[in-house]
């Protein structure tokens, strides 16, 4: 039987210590885990089966079995494949759109709208960036952040259907 060491965990301790293994790299931004919502003491929680297929994942292989997953609808397993991507690939904007969209999902909002700042200062033209950042911002009742990201598509795309819609309902 595998388990997780006890100095890994901060007092708190899994549901089912063998199905999530805490990674220590400074690469990813600290997650708890998407099933216990456990937190590492330290370093991000990356899932062990039967969680997420994408635990060893490449980027390339984690991104498509996060898409395969989303589609499916299954999308815890997704999350946890986005968030192998991100962390092997930080600089790429697809992983952090679909990262930051998968955190929306499983209602870690402040870890979103971090990923999200990421997104956009990785691209500050990408107005998907700016849409999500703005959604993640709105769940988390941060109304002056919704409506700068908001605004922000809007001047990119002026007659985007969601930034409109959504930038009327964020003021």
């Amino acid at each position: 039987s595998r388990s997780v060491p006890a100095r890994m965990w901060q007092r708190k301790r899994c549901c089912s210590p063998w199905h999530c293994k805490a990674v220590l790299a400074a690469i990813l931004l600290t997650v708890s885990c998407l099933t216990c919502g456990a937190k590492p003491a330290k370093g991000p929680i990356a899932h062990d089966q039967p969680h997420s297929a994408c635990s060893d994942a490449g980027f390339d292989e984690a991104m498509a079995k996060g898409i395969r997953k989303s589609k499916a609808g299954d999308t815890t397993a997704s999350a946890a494949c986005f968030s192998r991507a991100f962390s092997l690939n930080r600089n790429n904007l697809g992983a952090a759109l679909y990262h930051g969209e998968a955190l929306i999902r499983t209602g870690q909002l402040e870890t979103a709208v971090e990923v999200l700042r990421w997104a956009v200062s990785l691209d500050s033209r990408a107005t998907m960036a700016h849409l999500l950042l703005a959604t993640a911002a709105q769940q988390r009742g941060q109304g002056e952040l919704a409506s700068a990201s908001y605004q922000a598509a809007l001047k990119l795309e002026p007659s985007n259907l969601a930034a409109l819609v959504n930038y009327g309902i964020a003021e």
